[in-house]
């Protein structure tokens, strides 16, 4: 019987330094990052985050100028059983985010947001730049 739990402890250690590979820095060892992929072009971001298991409610989306917040609240589903226990349990709750600047300002009223499946699609506008004004020095 020791072997086997020997080799359990070896089969946690091995796979807490793979979670650490795969997350170097998430430290609860949950995935409580938003991964996303993200495309410029000469007047518009376009940005598709994955947010499993999260509700659009529980979506938000909040620009400042150039700088970009995505969070939201993944909650969880009461699925208790009378009896036994629980011998795997790998999903995530609670609230998860992801925050960048941009090169650019990003105009606000033209941006545009959408949730489907699990993925939030973001077109963001760069906001025109202003022209420069010459003052006449008299």
């Amino acid at each position: 019987m020791k072997k086997h739990l020997l080799h359990d402890q070896i089969n946690d250690v091995e796979e807490a330094v793979r979670g650490l590979m795969r997350r170097p820095f998430s430290f609860d060892g949950s995935a409580s990052q938003i991964r996303l992929d993200m495309h410029e072009d000469e007047d518009v971001y376009s940005i598709h985050a994955e947010i499993p298991g999260a509700k659009k409610d529980d979506v938000k989306v909040e620009l400042d100028a150039n700088y970009v917040v995505i969070s939201a609240q993944k909650k969880s589903q009461s699925e208790h059983q009378n009896s036994g226990h629980c011998i795997c349990s790998e999903r995530n709750f609670g609230v998860v985010s992801r925050s960048m600047s941009l090169a650019h300002d990003i105009d606000p009223t033209k941006a545009r947001a959408s949730y489907e499946n699990g993925v939030l699609a973001l077109t963001l506008p760069k906001k025109s730049r202003s022209e420069l004004h010459r003052i006449d020095i008299k």
